[in-house]
């Protein structure tokens, strides 16, 4: 799953060699010309690149670093054709691992690991392996509780729930 709020300046500038940085095996998937979907390709290729395209239990730092990459290069690329960098937050998992970004717009993080479940009689039944983390992107949740992500910063969730922050 792939999820991106925002825009790229000057895509239609840098659209061309994006495509040029994906593989032909890659590209050929792409079937629309958003900027998040050719966004979402080229993280692929970097993720291509390091060998772990296929792997469902590839480490979360490895996809980090794909993702850090992405936006590096697409930034590279924007402010060369006079642009200002990339705003938004991305979200990307594979059903074990979960990474995540944010430039410009708020990326929040909640973990959740106190929840109350009770029987049927209503006596309180053990919940320790219930957890959760959330995360929400360009807003401000009202309640208390969640963790701001550092700008540019790429938070990591691993099949675990264990959240972990790394500079770009």
């Amino acid at each position: 799953m792939f999820c991106h709020c925002g825009t790229l300046d000057r895509f239609e500038k840098v659209k061309d060699d994006m495509l040029r940085s994906v593989p032909d095996f890659v590209r050929r998937n792409i079937r629309g010309s958003t900027d998040s979907e050719h966004l979402f390709h080229l993280f692929l290729s970097f993720l291509n690149d390091t060998g772990k395209l296929d792997d469902p239990r590839i480490a979360p730092e490895v996809a980090a670093h794909a993702l850090g990459s992405t936006f590096a290069y697409v930034d590279r690329l924007v402010v060369d054709q006079g642009g200002t960098p990339s705003l938004g937050c991305c979200v990307i998992t594979n059903g074990n691992i979960l990474v995540a970004t944010r430039q410009g717009l708020d990326l929040k993080v909640l973990r959740n690991s106190s929840y109350s479940c009770f029987d049927s009689e209503g006596k309180p039944l053990p919940a320790s392996h219930l957890k959760a983390v959330m995360l929400i992107g360009g807003k401000t949740p009202a309640v208390r509780g969640w963790e701001d992500v550092a700008e540019r910063a790429i938070v990591t969730v691993d099949s675990r729930l264990n959240i972990d922050y790394s500079a770009v």
